[in-house]
């Protein structure tokens, strides 16, 4: 893509009049692992500066647990990985914690950028209700029942086909904590569960629903991405879906893996649902996979990138909404509106 100077100005301004927020990043993930390795002000070193370059003012991340410490280590995995990103947001001098709209909002005008935190997976409270009121007491605002994998909530979606015995939809569990949820004001993220699931949690759920980071099945046929009747579900349920730069959501390998493929998957949405209910999940994971070995990967269905290189690349992911002839109230929607307003119904 080749900017002229009238496109830079217009997406300098645009970027300067909108709140942009990315409703899935690893980041706690991430932390944990580095400031194990004895760094401090990760934030600041490796992330500030490419949000500062795509504008980014709001992230939720994601509390995910490896497969090598569930079930045994799960709880103190998961409270480790509040500690390390609690710690370095408090090392910071551009970052603030936040659980609300409204102190995303302060934070906003301030010039800080916030961070919310969100289960990838109930791993860390195993099958103990009361432990979600602690995680709720340190700041846990949101809830994904599953990763791609069965819990005792409920089953994921499999990146590949594998053999397994019978799939199912929620456990007895899994309907009881939707309950504790909704009394605890917790939305709930439909990333990764299975079709059997998803229909479960939006017949039981009174709550608020996101999926915070997939794809149009319709435009790449795997599980791991939402159907269009999943699609209207979350819009008419004003819900929120963030869209995933991870090359295998994005692309089956014979469609774009770049930009260009990553805003087929908005407009997709966008002709299904509206413009309302659409933003950026981007789900980066290159930062990340650099420490992962190779033999950890096995069960994906190819070498994963990012099809959007980090937010240093909003400016081009602007660019190609505008080539695109978006009005640039539909621009500003799609960047962080509609998350924003999602999260101040929760």
């Amino acid at each position: 893509m080749i900017f002229n100077e009238k496109a830079k100005k217009h997406i300098e301004e645009i970027k300067r009049q909108t709140f942009i927020g990315d409703a899935h990043l690893d980041l706690a993930y991430d932390l944990v692992r580095k400031r194990s390795w004895g760094r401090r002000r990760v934030l600041e070193e490796d992330y500030y500066s490419d949000m500062v370059k795509g504008g980014i003012n709001f992230v939720i991340s994601s509390i995910f647990i490896d497969g090598k410490f569930i079930p045994e280590m799960a709880l103190r995995r998961g409270l480790m990985q509040f500690e390390a990103l609690l710690s370095d947001i408090e090392e910071s001098e551009h970052f603030k914690f936040c659980t609300s709209k409204k102190e995303i909002e302060k934070n906003f005008e301030d010039g800080f950028i916030s961070i919310m935190i969100s289960f990838e997976g109930v791993e860390p409270i195993y099958d103990d209700l009361n432990m979600l009121k602690i995680f709720k007491r340190l700041g846990l605002k949101g809830v994904g029942l599953s990763w791609s994998r069965r819990n005792y909530a409920a089953d994921g979606s499999k990146f590949v086909d594998a053999v397994e015995g019978k799939v199912g939809g929620l456990t007895e569990f899994g309907i009881d904590l939707l309950d504790k949820m909704y009394s605890e004001k917790l939305f709930l993220d439909l990333s990764h569960i299975n079709d059997e699931g998803f229909q479960d949690a939006v017949t039981n759920f009174k709550g608020k629903i996101m999926v915070s980071h997939t794809n149009s099945r319709t435009l790449n046929n795997t599980k791991r991405n939402i159907s269009d009747d999943q699609i209207r579900i979350i819009a008419k349920r004003k819900g929120f879906i963030g869209v995933n730069a991870m090359n295998f959501t994005v692309s089956d390998g014979k469609t774009p893996e770049d930009i260009r493929g990553y805003c087929d998957h908005v407009n997709r949405i966008i002709e299904i649902a509206g413009e309302d209910y659409v933003g950026l999940g981007f789900d980066f994971n290159d930062i990340i996979l650099d420490h992962i070995p190779s033999g950890e990967l096995v069960n994906l269905p190819r070498k994963p990138f990012d099809c959007i290189k980090g937010y240093k690349e909003i400016d081009l992911l602007i660019l190609e909404f505008m080539r695109r002839n978006y009005s640039e109230s539909r621009i500003k929607k799609i960047l962080g509106e509609n998350l924003l307003n999602f999260l101040g119904e929760v």
